[in-house]
């Protein structure tokens, strides 16, 4: 048996495509890992990204690689198996083609884990997943204040910075090492990509206050909704959602506050919801939605309450605390 035979077939195409930035397959250690962190910094350097996102990547691979060195379980060689598969790590760019996804990265890792452990960690990436970036903030601090310094919770503390620094969910995958009973081999896939400027729209006393944050996944309409011509005034703010629930963030809340809108607003915030929604069924619990009116305006309420019937699956909260 070879290594490749156990590396899924996207991620063995991968490990010889163009877009590869760093590859490696072998037997790891701490003097690898400085080698593979001088080779990753000098590999984007020359592909000049930009410095935030070069860290980023950079962190995710010095996590990935700690986890191998510290956690992989080794194969034992089979008689009939013959070498067992080593670990590999693989820093690529998803489409370096395309403009819009230059800047995304996928930074993925494969080793030999025990089975109790890897289904552990299986559980735990399922968790993570579903947390919101506010949540996993407080899981890390939890976890590095608890003063154990066990493999597990080392394996765990690790397992959050990535899900912190991935914009998208983490990706997991097991697979059963044939002839070898013990450990599977454990695939662990973590996505950066370079954040899209904030949106900030002031507010007039016709138009709302626009504040969309891409790092944070919050994006925020306040005020009166009035403008003179409102699909030319929410053409920006309908591009940058689409763009950017296209990109697959593993986080998004939104929040409409209207103190007074009009009925061609109603049909934007249609069209926004139906987008969040679309997102929701693609990732369920990536999506929340808020609705905040002021508690002397029933109409706004019934308006709440509509979009909530009118869009099931997406999970929406009405609340009167719109000042």
């Amino acid at each position: 048996m070879n290594l490749s035979s156990s590396v899924p077939p996207e991620w063995r195409e991968a490990l010889g495509h163009p877009a590869t930035v760093l590859a490696f397959r072998g037997v790891f250690d701490q003097q690898l890992l400085v080698a593979l962190q001088r080779s990753l910094d000098q590999r984007l350097a020359a592909l000049q990204i930009d410095r935030e996102l070069a860290e980023t990547v950079h962190d995710v691979l010095v996590e990935q690689v700690q986890n191998i060195v510290q956690h992989g379980s080794p194969a034992k060689r089979s008689a009939t198996a013959g070498v067992p598969p080593l670990p590999f790590c693989l820093v690529r760019q998803t489409d370096p083609e395309n403009e819009r996804s230059a800047g995304t990265f996928e930074i993925s890792a494969g080793n030999p884990l025990a089975t109790a452990q890897l289904r552990r960690m299986e559980v735990l990436v399922e968790e993570l997943n579903g947390m919101t970036p506010e949540q996993l903030r407080n899981l890390f601090q939890k976890t590095g204040r608890s003063g154990r310094l066990r493999e597990d919770n080392s394996s765990q503390l690790g397992l959050v910075q990535m899900a912190r620094k991935s914009h998208a969910p983490l990706h997991v995958e097991s697979h059963s090492i044939p002839e070898i009973p013990e450990p599977d081999y454990f695939f662990l896939s973590v996505q950066v990509y370079s954040f899209m400027e904030a949106l900030l729209i002031e507010a007039t006393s016709d138009t709302p206050l626009v504040e969309f944050q891409a790092e944070s996944g919050v994006l925020r309409i306040s005020g009166k909704s009035f403008p003179q011509n409102v699909f030319q005034f929410y053409q920006p703010v309908s591009q940058w959602l689409t763009a950017f629930l296209e990109s697959a963030p593993a986080s998004v809340e939104l929040h409409l506050g209207f103190n007074a809108l009009n009925s061609s607003t109603t049909k934007v915030i249609f069209d926004w919801l139906d987008l969040c929604e679309q997102r929701h069924e693609a990732a369920p619990g990536s999506v929340r939605s808020f609705w905040h009116y002021p508690n002397d305006r029933g109409s706004l309420q019934q308006a709440g309450e509509d979009f909530r019937e009118a869009f099931e699956e997406l999970p929406f909260e009405i609340a009167d605390d719109l000042i």
